[in-house]
């Protein structure tokens, strides 16, 4: 009986000290070089889009930093139904859209095809209207975010986009 009780009384030391009241302190890895841009084109035009924000790891801790680059989405006006998308070439990119921050309305998934390395095309909705596209880009040198202001003008027929006042 005295052996267990022994036992139990070491166990308990042992799992005591490994759980120690001061924590560990942990630096945020340094930022990797700088957070990519994208660049989209559209009716000739190009842009460079600055990403909103920027999550990247080195040596096994990662972080982020919202608000990276523009706290605005960067406008683009769209008389056909694609955008020219280019990132890094070891990228992937998803996509959404919608009205924005627009209460009641949804978001919509955006077709996004690549093309080659670091090349992507993505099919807008048919139709006239604003709305928002978000492209997310996971790459080895960290995620990103990224907000389009879409002023489309491809036809008379307004995109519909699911908000309450088109019902």
């Amino acid at each position: 009986m005295r052996g267990a009780a022994v036992a139990i009384a070491v166990g308990l030391g042992i799992l005591l000290s490994a759980c120690s009241s001061e924590p560990d302190t942990v630096e945020p890895p340094p930022l990797v070089a700088e957070a990519p841009s994208l660049t989209v084109e559209a009716n000739g035009a190009v842009v460079e889009v600055p990403p909103y924000d920027y999550c990247w790891e080195s040596g096994g801790v990662g972080t982020c930093a919202d608000w990276f680059g523009s706290q605005e989405a960067t406008p683009i006006a769209v008389s056909g139904t694609s955008l020219q998308l280019s990132w890094i070439d070891d990228g992937e990119l998803t996509g959404w859209f919608g009205p924005g921050l627009t209460e009641g309305c949804r978001t919509m998934r955006l077709s996004i095809r690549q093309d080659g390395p670091g090349l992507w095309t993505a099919a807008l909705p048919e139709g006239s209207g604003s709305y928002t596209v978000t492209i997310h880009g996971s790459a080895a040198a960290g995620d990103t975010n990224f907000d389009i202001s879409v002023e489309a003008t491809s036809s008379d027929i307004p995109v519909g986009l699911g908000c309450p006042d088109e019902r």
